[in-house]
């Protein structure tokens, strides 16, 4: 969200303008969200009707923008200042040093405002202001007040200005009150200007809370963020790379050495300049998902499924037209096969309205070589000045690390490489009580082990007095085995709880584990969509696999059982499943299969993909699905009597297979489970195999192959039991359009009709409409113009009553194909406009083609030759990318229509 976003979507009475400048170069950083905890908790004990609006970026530029806008009552900037210059940022993040005059200038147009400046020495730069802007209050530091006692006076000072106090009576209240300053001292703030001594704020209390508007992009990184220290050549080099004018390409690789803090530096980065991005910074790493669901997801996007081809295409379309971050991360775990499909996105995607692109690896990533170019930046050692900070804030302030470590910080740093993992590691060991002496022998005799080693070391003594404090932890230890780098809190709850036999004794200590992991650092948690996720270092999970590694077989066979049975109810419960379950979900699938447990992986196959009904099979991911039927389907080849699994996962494949587009695979899936459900004296199954067979070929043109499919199980459903009879009047359904295909209208009329007695004596309200919608398009075929209308309009009615917006959407399309040929352009435009905002809800890639081509059928009626022709042009591409036959009937009417074509879209069908 922008500055104008967020006004926009302002409705408060007051609105609150907070600026935090924190340059990188700034030896003391500010941390913004102080600043605005303790204004959001004052006004929120008012429940006062107040928004609050960050500056972002803290530029000088967009200050003056935002004051322009004439929109703010208050202004409120925390900021350090030397007493002739105040410091704010430059859009790079690097210090802008503003004289006071410079800075007073920009208020001088402004109208009734207030000016609350927390910064030493600010009081001159409050006489600047008063004396160059008349109509602002200032509210400014006296003297060189510290930051946190600040902070508390302004809260104190909000809250009586937003009940009735004028500024200077609260000023002066606020003043006497903070510890240490007496009333003959004088007074801690300084306030000057003409509103100064009456109420600026007339607002009733407890009528509204207030709102903080964080002027910042979609973002999915996770929430843990650790410090960044001293990073600022480094953070200056990336943005002169992803923004400057001489830049080799928009694209930057981050490397180095594991824990040297790679991702830390690409996230801090991310936040700084997110403004730069307000299409979303999306944060992947891939592998854990097929690549073009990841990409989109991570940027919030919502995208159906659809063939590999197709959502290519779409990602890279929508990446072309965005101002977004990818931010790519662990590329060098990426399967082969991740990487081009990574390389072909970054090949298609046009970077020119200001995309760009991060890329994290251990090494130079040389499938991205061109593109990247010179672009690297490699992350090595903290510099000294940063990891002695580093190790102080670990062992909480410098008090206590000189009281553990003496006059040693600097040795321990060294110690430690300067590495901030390792540097994290000593922390928590000292912390939990290691003594330093020990400590410091243990590092000096394994120091020409390097700094990843050294870690190894560390970690296993943190992890040792943590098991001694609490065995539970063990248990969760070991159960990390079935986990990648990161879980849900509450599927490791849950596997622990299956391990150790879920006694309610053990059970209460869980949190007390997860807080003592979560304290030495072995673990980091965070919330993503309201739900706690636990995180692993790289470095951490690499030293738990060597003790995963030494479990028992039985161990890890218990353990893949409970993980596999906990999936296997998630897979109904969570609507995006599996999601970033996937790489735990493969993790434990592997291991499954290392020990041969076939039944098992079938069973968790069957559960989470052996039904048409279940939600992986019913809203994908289909790439995923379709990997799990494989596995599933190989494990049914080593198992005594595994014929009937292996005819649920063909049936399944070829459906998943279908709605990728990958005809030949789904039509010989089909065959194979026809042929294994004959073997099995299984007619339904059988019955299925033909029809999905039936479909698969009338998807690809060949009528004669898809009418014997259908009336070889036509003929089988007839000589069956009634359950069989059931599926006449379906294959029917598909025997008549398989007839209006080839023009027989009559014998698919009569079919239908057929049909739709049945249908209706059943009961059957959802598949009537659908017959009653071939109907109509038959008397339209026909040029029975009122009885289809008419047929159309009663499929409509009965969509709309069962809730059917997939047919809905046809039927709406249909009506409005009707009107544009009765000359009733007005109801066309309506009905197309209708059908096309169902499809754009459902993301139906299908009927959005169909929407490109009604505009076209519109823009022809209207005469507009050459956007008729554009349009048809986008329905064409698309619908050839479906590989559906409308591209076919398009190109005939452009033909018929003399509607000229785009060249790419103008090839003779």
């Amino acid at each position: 969200m922008t500055l104008t976003e967020s006004l926009a979507a302002s409705t408060a009475r007051y609105r609150i303008l907070l600026a935090t400048p924190s340059p990188l170069n700034d030896p003391e950083r500010l941390e913004p969200r102080h600043e605005l905890e303790e204004i959001y908790r004052a006004l929120d004990e008012l429940r006062v009707d107040v928004d609050i609006i960050a500056l972002n970026p803290p530029t000088v530029g967009l200050l003056r923008v935002a004051l322009a806008t004439h929109k703010f009552d208050i202004v409120h900037i925390a900021m350090h200042a030397t007493g002739e210059h105040l410091e704010f940022e430059a859009e790079n993040g690097l210090m802008v040093r503003l004289p006071y005059k410079r800075f007073a200038r920009l208020f001088s147009d402004c109208s009734d405002m207030l000016l609350v400046l927390n910064g030493c020495a600010t009081e001159e730069l409050g006489d600047c202001i008063a004396r160059s802007a008349s109509a602002v209050t200032v509210i400014s530091a006296a003297g060189d007040i510290p930051r946190t006692a600040a902070r508390t006076l302004l809260a104190d000072i909000y809250r009586m200005l937003f009940t009735g106090m004028s500024p200077e009576r609260a000023v002066s209240e606020a003043s006497t009150e903070i510890s240490g300053l007496a009333p003959e001292s004088g007074p801690a703030l300084r306030v000057r200007g003409h509103a100064a001594e009456k109420a600026i704020f007339n607002i009733e209390s407890g009528v509204a809370a207030p709102r903080f508007l964080a002027c910042e992009p979609h973002n999915s990184f996770p929430a843990v963020h650790n410090q960044f220290f001293d990073r600022e050549a480094e953070a200056v080099k990336i943005y002169d790379i992803l923004f400057g004018e001489r830049s080799h390409s928009p694209y930057v690789a981050i490397t180095g050495v594991t824990g040297f803090g790679k991702t830390v530096l690409a996230q801090t980065l991310a936040n700084r300049y997110s403004w730069r991005f307000p299409d979303g910074i999306g944060y992947f790493r891939p592998g854990a998902e097929p690549v073009f669901q990841g990409v989109a997801r991570a940027l919030g996007w919502e995208i159906g499924q659809a063939p590999e081809a197709v959502l290519a295409a779409q990602v890279s379309r929508r990446l072309s037209a965005s101002r977004c971050l990818l931010v790519l991360d662990n590329l060098e775990s990426a399967p082969e096969e991740t990487l081009q499909d990574l390389r072909a996105l970054f090949v298609a995607w046009n970077t020119s309205v200001g995309g760009r692109a991060i890329l994290i690896s251990q090494d130079y990533p040389r499938e991205f070589a061109e593109m990247i170019g010179p672009n690297r930046i490699n992350v090595g050692s903290l510099p000294m000045s940063a990891s002695r900070e580093l190790v102080t804030g670990l062992l909480g302030g410098k008090e206590r690390a000189q009281q553990i470590l003496g006059d040693e910080i600097a040795l321990a740093a060294t110690l430690c490489f300067m590495h901030p993992r390792t540097l994290v590691s000593a922390g928590s060991v000292l912390d939990i009580g290691q003594p330093w002496s020990t400590l410091k022998e243990d590092l000096q005799r394994n120091h020409l082990r390097g700094p990843v080693k050294i870690n190894a070391e560390v970690l296993g003594q943190i992890i040792s007095k943590l098991e001694k404090k609490l065995p539970l932890i063990v248990d969760f230890i070991n159960a990390w085995s079935m986990f990648e780098d990161r879980c849900r809190e509450k599927t490791w709850r849950s596997l622990v709880a299956q391990a150790v036999g879920a006694e309610e004794s053990a059970r209460a200590l869980y949190s007390q584990v997860l807080n003592e992991l979560q304290g030495a650092a072995i673990i980091g948690r965070y919330d993503l969509t309201g739900e706690v996720h636990c995180v692993m270092h790289p470095l951490v999970v690499s030293h738990l696999r060597s003790r995963h590694d030494e479990m028992s077989a039985e161990k890890t066979r218990s353990l893949i059982r409970s993980h596999l049975d906990i999936q296997k109810a998630l897979s109904s419960e969570l609507e995006d499943y599996p999601g970033d379950e996937l790489r735990n979900i493969r993790r434990t699938l592997r291991l499954a299969e290392d020990l041969g447990m076939w039944q098992e992986i079938i069973s968790y196959c069957v559960a989470v993909v052996g039904d048409a009904d279940l939600l992986l099979l019913r809203r994908g991911p289909w790439q995923v699905a379709k990997e799990l039927l494989d596995l599933g389907e190989s494990a049914t080849a080593v198992v005594p009597d595994g014929a009937p699994a292996r005819l649920r996962f063909l049936l399944r494949r070829g459906l998943v297979r279908y709605r990728l587009a990958e005809f030949d695979q789904a039509a010989s899936d089909y065959e194979l489970a026809h042929e294994t459900a004959r073997s099995l004296d299984l007619p339904r199954d059988q019955l299925t195999a033909l029809r999905g067979k039936g479909q698969v070929l009338y998807r690809c043109g060949d009528l004669d192959g898809s009418e014997a499919a259908y009336r070889a199980g036509r003929q089988l459903a007839e000589a069956g039991a009634s359950a069989a009879m059931q599926a006449l009047a379906g294959i029917d359904h598909q025997l008549g359009k398989v007839l209006y295909r080839r023009g027989d209208l009559a014998g698919a009329r009569r079919l239908f009709e057929q049909v739709r007695t049945v249908r209706e004596g059943r009961g059957e309200d959802r598949d009537l409409a659908k017959t009653i919608h071939e109907l109509a398009r038959i008397e339209h075929a026909d040029g029975n113009m009122d009885a289809a209308q008419e047929l159309y309009s009663q499929a409509l009615s009965i969509e709309r009553a069962v809730g059917d917006p997939v047919m809905e959407q046809a039927t709406l399309f249909q009506l409005a194909k009707l009107a544009v040929k009765q000359h009733d352009i007005t109801s066309a435009e309506r009905l197309f406009d209708e059908s096309r905002q169902i499809s754009e809800g459902l993301n139906d890639l299908v009927w959005i083609a169909h929407a490109h081509y009604g505009q076209a059928l519109l823009a022809a009626a209207r005469g507009v030759r050459e956007e008729a022709g554009a349009h048809a042009s986008e329905a064409i591409s698309l619908a050839r990318q479906l590989n559906i036959g409308l591209a076919k009937e398009i190109a005939g009417w452009a033909l018929r229509e003399d509607i000229r074509l785009l060249p790419a879209a103008d090839q003779r069908e």
